[in-house]
């Protein structure tokens, strides 16, 4: 299980795999989005399976709507991280491939959680990049009671958050962490794309 841990695996993914993923990347449509956490933050996404209409709704039962082809290449490397890591879930609630960038006057975007259901946060850093853009967890949680998911980067709040684990984006490792814990990312330097495959997996 997760619990409070930050696990992290950096030779999962096989050097074939790596391959398949620097192909990969170079022939994924990506679309723009105007707004991520929020407009200040826009980004190219592509959606390997979309987020369900009602997640309150969304149990072990449900089906995954799959968006991509690429879904089942990324999907069993996330099948194989939970095998070897002991960590159970439900079901895929959604998933995803962003690519970001530099956006002036931010060290990193807003701090957030990525659902109000119990999850897990999974992410397969996709490229090389510096490793100035880093994932950062904060100790701050999303109880069981709120409905906010988001802190505004400007905010005092924000200022004041406490930083649980910084993560450094190197090519290939996959992540996991309780998606209770609020979370970002420090934004890449000019010229660089920041690309990360997320899944957010039911608890």
């Amino acid at each position: 299980m997760v619990g409070d841990k930050v696990i992290e695996d950096s030779v999962i993914i096989t050097e074939q795999e790596k391959k398949i993923i620097k192909e990969i990347i170079h022939e994924i449509p990506f679309y723009f989005r105007s707004a991520s956490t929020s407009s200040k933050f826009p980004y190219f996404g592509h959606r390997l399976s979309a987020r369900p209409f009602d997640e309150n709704d969304f149990n072990h039962l449900s089906k995954i709507d799959i968006e991509s082809n690429y879904f089942n290449f990324f999907y069993s490397l996330v099948y194989r991280f939970c095998r070897k890591h002991n960590i159970e879930y439900k079901n895929v609630i959604r998933s995803f491939i962003n690519s970001t960038f530099y956006v002036d006057g931010y060290e990193h975007t807003d701090p957030h959680v990525d659902s109000c259901v119990n999850h897990i946060v999974m992410l397969i850093y996709l490229n090389k990049i510096s490793t100035s853009s880093k994932t950062i967890v904060y100790e701050k949680i999303k109880n069981p009671d709120e409905t906010e998911c988001l802190v505004d980067v400007d905010s005092l709040e924000c200022k004041n958050l406490k930083i649980k684990k910084e993560i450094s984006p190197d090519f290939c490792k996959i992540v996991a962490f309780d998606g209770k814990y609020f979370h970002s990312n420090k934004i890449p330097l000019p010229g660089e794309n920041r690309v990360v495959c997320v899944f957010n997996l039911l608890t």
